[in-house]
């Protein structure tokens, strides 16, 4: 792991503003103010925030999704809980865009 000593200051500063950023969509997504088809139509949204996130935590995020169910859902469409969004294979995010009925998407 690399010491934050050789970490510009800039760079540890803006993954911070990234992870508030990603924290405050989450929270949002939760309520239902923001919808999964909301982060995957809007390119600035989805590869800022969401790309890097695990499918996991992105699913948890969603209002009537927990924990359990997240991990249910993971199985069923037979995706590891260590993929992130932007790490999804062709067959994984075919059946995860079809689960949530998205049919334009980065």
């Amino acid at each position: 792991m690399q010491s934050l000593k050789n970490i510009p200051f800039a760079d540890i500063e803006k993954a911070r503003q990234i992870r508030n950023k990603r924290s405050v969509l989450k929270q949002k997504m939760k309520k239902g103010e923001i919808t999964v088809k909301d982060v995957f139509s809007s390119k600035e949204m989805y590869f800022e925030c969401f790309a890097n996130m695990r499918v996991i935590e992105f699913v948890s995020a969603l209002p009537g999704y927990g924990p359990v169910i997240a991990s249910r859902l993971m199985a069923e469409l037979k995706i590891n809980k260590c993929k992130k969004l932007k790490g999804l294979g062709r067959r994984q995010s075919r059946d995860f865009f079809k689960f949530f009925n998205i049919t334009e998407h980065y």
